[in-house]
């Protein structure tokens, strides 16, 4: 990824980042092919090691970097697979080696899955700043909360920030030819811009009102039957409005993340986690019984989805707006890595075409939003005291195919193979439509659980 010819800022200026969320580290990564100078500035102490951070309280949940984003990831820091590894991230076969309890019945094993490399996400922050720092025109300034925009007198152009921070008794100005806001869902930018006289941009929002919980565990060989390596067990609203996911991280330990729909939240005591794991399906409580918990149950609850209608606003120059900013996913899907990688990549390509930068980005990140958000918002519109917008004509037709290819999935390894694509945003949800697909869904439904796990409980 290089800034090429046409490329309006390469070699030269400033260029700010608002927050190092994975949006905004992948964002100061495409930045530094356009730019002189990139800076990442963030309130919280930004660490070496893979240690939470304050400003992240979702970390200590269940991520998944989907295939799509992964391979994005490797074409931003070439070796990040390799050094992700290293690491100590668990490779993870999704067709071979995971069980996959959709809403209709277990998924088939399928060989050419999608690849996962599985770990903790603060493990994979680490290995992002690690790489981000190696690169010569980035500079991360941790411990400096951006407190404000500066803008021309007209307001026609953001030229800046005002910062605050460690050694600094006042707001100051930090100049700069772009900003770029990725401070996630808490971002004052709307606040920014009504400042500005811009107004505030319009809001999309769905919520299935879902709970997390999430336990760590000593892993130990044996503990899943071969050759799987993890368990994820699909909320099924209306009629399943549990799940669970088991994945290995690093330094052998289990990650185990229990959700909830339409308030039925895990709870965040021992007792009340164990009772919620064991109503759920086998092979999951059987399989945990008997590890050995590390620590204490965490919660989380900011999950409604949220899509801030930037594209549909007048900006001023020298602004840009991108990951949780724009749009939050209740994260059950696993969508919001990827759709940071996809939204760096939306960057790097409008920054090689010319004219008005801030309108070209933002209708395309729209667009590159706008599968993942119809997949989560579509799914959380089978709960039914899901609030916010109300479903778009089509969607009781659009669930009823979706729980017939999730049927088909479960006899058919062909189907499973590309409904796992889609999940991993490899290909288009229209892969769904294809013959084959079609032609299996017209057909009987079910699968037994595998016979290796059947028995665990």
């Amino acid at each position: 990824m290089t800034g090429g010819d046409g490329a309006p800022h390469a070699g030269r200026g400033r260029a700010v980042v608002v927050g190092a969320s994975m949006a905004g580290l992948l964002a100061a990564r495409v930045l530094s092919d356009h730019f002189g100078e990139v800076v990442v500035l963030d309130r919280d102490p930004l660490p070496v090691d893979a240690v939470a951070r304050r400003g992240l309280p979702q970390a200590a949940h269940a991520h998944v970097l989907l295939e799509r984003g992964l391979r994005l990831l490797e074409g931003f820091f070439p070796g990040f697979i390799t050094e992700l590894g290293e690491a100590g991230a668990e490779p993870v076969d999704c067709g071979r080696e995971a069980l996959w309890l959709t809403p209709r019945g277990w998924s088939a094993a399928h060989d050419e899955g999608a690849l996962l490399m599985s770990c903790s996400r603060d493990l994979l922050d680490a290995v992002v700043r690690r790489r981000l720092r190696a690169l010569a025109p980035v500079r991360l300034e941790e411990r400096t909360a951006v407190t404000g925009l500066l803008a021309s007198p007209d307001a026609g152009r953001v030229c800046g920030v005002k910062v605050a921070g460690d050694g600094r008794d006042q707001s100051q100005r930090f100049a700069a030819e772009l900003v770029v806001d990725a401070s996630g869902r808490g971002s004052p930018a709307p606040r920014w811009l009504a400042e500005l006289g811009y107004g505030r941009p319009a809001e999309s929002v769905v919520d299935a009102d879902v709970g997390y919980a999430t336990r760590l565990y000593a892993r130990r060989p044996g503990d899943l039957e071969a050759p799987y390596k993890g368990i994820y067990q699909q909320l099924g609203p209306p009629r399943r409005t549990r799940g669970g996911f088991l994945a290995p991280i690093e330094e052998q330990r289990w990650l185990l993340t229990l959700t909830g729909t339409g308030g039925d939240h895990p709870p965040g005591e021992v007792e009340g986690f164990d009772r919620f794991l064991h109503d759920l399906d086998d092979p999951l409580p059987g399989v945990v019984r008997g590890m050995e918990p590390i620590g204490d149950v965490r919660i989380y609850r900011a999950t409604r989805n949220r899509l801030r209608h930037y594209e549909r606003m007048r900006l001023p120059a020298g602004l840009l707006l991108l990951g949780d900013t724009v749009c939050a996913f209740n994260p059950v899907y696993g969508q919001g890595l990827t759709t940071a990688a996809l939204a760096a990549l939306t960057l790097d390509r409008s920054l090689q075409g010319r004219g008005d930068l801030s309108r070209r980005f933002q209708r395309r990140l729209a667009h590159a939003n706008r599968a993942p958000w119809l997949l989560a918002t579509g799914e959380d519109y089978r709960v039914p005291t899901v609030r916010g917008e109300r479903p778009p004509p089509g969607t009781a037709l659009l669930h009823a195919y979706a729980g017939r290819v999730f049927a088909a999935s479960t006899r058919t390894p062909g189907v499973a193979r590309r409904l796992q694509a889609v999940m991993h945003m490899r290909d288009s949800p229209l892969a769904l439509l294809r013959p084959p697909v079609l032609l299996a869904a017209l057909g009987p439904r079910g699968r037994a659980l595998p016979d290796a796990m059947a028995s665990r409980r």
